[in-house]
């Protein structure tokens, strides 16, 4: 599965997106880029381990791969830790294998599939099928529908048709990324902040660099920030250029430290800290970087879901 949410893409703002305006007494605190259109109509949503029983029910047994017990303990314990309905106003459960909840007949919401070895790069997409015939009909973030425009950029995000239903996935590429030389992390840190933004996307997060105030005013330079993964990968350049829309609300003001925030990432993959305007400053050790939502994330995903 191809992805414009992939986690290492070089990403560029062009848009007309709207700003949002809080409502009065709202949190000061929110600070994020949101989809309404992705936000669940639900606060807690079923995920589940692709397994080896899902080549029953149509997926192709050659490309699954199972998480490890160890894999399946870190990712929940760090996401639960993080999503829960008072903090954030959603949540993921169960967490039990794929081809069980087909089984006994449960919807699945969240689909888990761990990518090849070689897979440098992480993902959430949303597939929208019709409902009479199971066809793909589209892509999306969360619960919306992604627009293309004639040149196959996002034009916006739109509510599924009557007709329409959409499943989540996240394929998740841990072993290459964080194992790569570029990572001074641990991998168990990595590991965190690959799942924690990927689920922030599941949950209706846009990425945070995006603004266009992170490049013109806070030094947010993402050329300058994955030059080296850029040579790593072979293409010296961006890999595309992500639009926010005309759907993206733009909650608050920008969030150096949201875990949406590319340019947030790259600065603790590199061991160093970061100050309160998005500016490297020293050099850190393993204790103090935070792998965590940040506060303008916990608070707009509650004002979100919430609402």
């Amino acid at each position: 599965m191809k992805s414009a949410h992939a986690l290492f893409a070089i990403a560029l703002a062009t848009t007309n997106a709207c700003t949002w305006k809080a409502k009065k007494g709202a949190d000061e605190n929110v600070k994020s880029i949101v989809e309404p259109a992705a936000k669940w109509h639900i606060n807690e949503l079923e995920t589940c381990w692709l397994d080896a029983g899902m080549a029953a029910y149509g997926e192709d047994a050659a490309t699954i791969r199972e998480f490890t017990d160890e894999e399946k303990t870190f990712i929940s314990g760090k996401v639960n830790e993080q999503y829960t309905i008072s903090a954030t106003g959603v949540a993921f459960i169960g967490w039990r294998l794929c081809s069980d909840l087909k089984k006994e007949g449960k919807e699945t919401i969240l689909t888990l599939r761990k990518g090849t070895a070689d897979l440098a790069t992480s993902a959430a997409i949303s597939i929208v099928r019709d409902k009479t015939t199971g066809a793909e009909v589209g892509t999306g973030l969360g619960r919306g529908k992604k627009v293309k425009g004639d040149d196959g950029t996002l034009l916006k995000y739109v509510p599924l048709e009557a007709n329409e239903t959409i499943a989540a996935n996240i394929i998740f590429g841990l072993e290459a990324y964080c194992g790569g030389a570029r990572m001074k992390l641990s991998k168990e840190k990595c590991y965190q902040g690959v799942a924690l933004h990927e689920f922030g996307h599941v949950a209706g997060l846009r990425h945070e660099h995006i603004r266009p105030e992170a490049i013109a005013s806070l030094g947010c330079d993402l050329t300058k920030a994955f030059e080296d993964f850029t040579k790593t990968a072979g293409t010296g350049k961006s890999t595309f250029a992500e639009k926010l829309g005309e759907s993206a609300e733009l909650r608050g003001e920008y969030d150096p430290r949201s875990i949406m925030n590319y340019c947030y990432l790259n600065v603790l993959e590199r061991m160093r800290v970061m100050d309160d305007q998005g500016l490297t400053t020293k050099a850190a050790s393993e204790d103090e970087i935070k792998m965590e939502l940040s506060a303008g994330d916990r608070a707009t995903l509650k004002s979100l879901y919430q609402a």
